[in-house]
């Protein structure tokens, strides 16, 4: 009777354990990132008497959240990708819409500029004519500058979302720092981890994995670390360490992501995925392109007419002068430059602009040039760096 009774009571006590998991579940039905979790059932230990084993009853064996690890990286990868490609669509459609518009983007001011410039042609005399061409010039420069304007506005909006990001990851990091220690603590004293705390920094990974691209390395004691970039560590183990921004050791108005709080830990452009990677692609591919585009249409443009206009005549017999101002190219100094030398730069050949900037740097001996935005070395320059013999590329 009593091992009846032993029984009955070891198996009231395991299903009250099964129902409470049951209970479990459904009360964390619509819990963002929980797992479904069971229960495994094994028999106690039976009790010997003589040759024989009696049975002792059930127990509980394990508590597993129901858990595809697969599907799991499956779905963070998703996320990431969607996440990246999102923030990209929408810095792409702002871009778009600034200069495609039909009646206030790039083709419609330069359209309506040379509908002025043929009025002009087919009625050379005309003062009206002469009169609205110099007005759509003017128009025309101001559009330049409008259009200017909005890609800085929209250069400030990515370094808002570049801070927003950094500051999300390091949050996120510290949450998943935090989980860490809970879970080896829990495995050093248990030899197993709640389902709760796992499914909370699944859920804390595949958020950061939305703000940029990780990888993770399970460790024995059940912590995972976190890596970013070329492997820079963001956690490990117990450890969160921070990202920062900071400036541009070229342009001061752009942020660069570091991992240090000066330029010698600058990490944007190792860093890929998510919506963090998706601003700094954005911000040196398709806004630095569209920039450099920009000028150089503005620059061929006002050059070409410039030196049309210098070939006629005016009412009074002169020499047309120059319709657009241009300005010279910008050489910038880094920041971190330890030499005095100073470096001014001027137009040699508009046709043979090609839209990229140009880094330069001296180690010590020799001048190296590299294109800005890919690194790769360019060797089309000619000329010593003197003012009898500048260096001329690209234009």
């Amino acid at each position: 009777m009593a091992d009846m009774l032993g029984n009955a009571l070891s198996a009231l006590t395991s299903y009250q354990r099964a129902l409470a998991t049951t209970s479990h579940n459904i009360a964390n039905a619509d819990t963002e990132g929980y797992s479904r979790q069971r229960v495994d059932f094994a028999t106690r230990v039976p009790q010997q008497m003589g040759d024989l084993s009696i049975g002792s009853g059930v127990t509980l064996s394990d508590v597993r959240r129901v858990y595809d690890e697969f599907a799991g990286q499956q779905l963070r990868s998703a996320s990431g990708a969607f996440s990246q490609l999102d923030n990209y669509y929408q810095l792409a459609s702002q871009l778009d819409n600034t200069l495609s518009d039909s009646e206030l983007g790039l083709s419609a001011a330069l359209s309506d500029f040379y509908d002025s410039v043929q009025n002009l042609a087919n009625d050379p005399a005309s003062l009206s004519a002469r009169q609205l061409l110099l007005s759509e010039a003017e128009s025309l420069s101001g559009r330049f500058s409008q259009f200017a304007s909005q890609l800085d506005t929209l250069d400030t909006d990515i370094n808002n979302r570049i801070q927003a990001s950094v500051n999300d990851i390091n949050d996120l990091a510290g949450q998943v720092a935090k989980i860490n220690s809970s879970i080896a603590e829990a495995q050093g004293k248990f030899g197993s981890v709640p389902g709760d705390l796992l499914d909370q920094r699944d859920q804390a990974l595949l958020k950061l994995n939305e703000l940029v691209n990780i990888s993770t390395v399970e460790q024995d004691d059940g912590s995972v670390n976190v890596f970013i970039g070329n492997g820079q560590s963001l956690v490990l183990g117990e450890k969160s360490n921070s990202l920062h921004t900071v400036r541009s050791a070229f342009e001061a108005d752009r942020l660069e992501v570091s991992t240090s709080t000066s330029e010698t830990g600058i990490i944007s452009d190792v860093i890929n995925g998510g919506s963090l990677g998706a601003s700094l692609s954005f911000r040196d591919g398709l806004l630095s392109d569209t920039r450099n585009e920009l000028g150089r249409i503005a620059s061929a443009v006002a050059s070409s007419l410039n030196d049309q206009n210098a070939a006629g005549l005016d009412l009074y017999g002169q020499r047309g002068s120059a319709i657009f101002a241009q300005p010279a190219p910008t050489a910038i100094a880094a920041t971190t430059n330890d030499g005095d030398a100073t470096i001014a730069a001027s137009l040699n050949d508009v046709s043979a602009l090609d839209g990229r900037n140009i880094a330069m740097r001296f180690d010590g001996t020799n001048w190296q040039f590299n294109d800005a935005g890919t690194g790769q070395s360019l060797s089309n320059w000619t000329g010593s760096g003197t003012t009898a013999d500048p260096f001329v590329i690209d234009g």
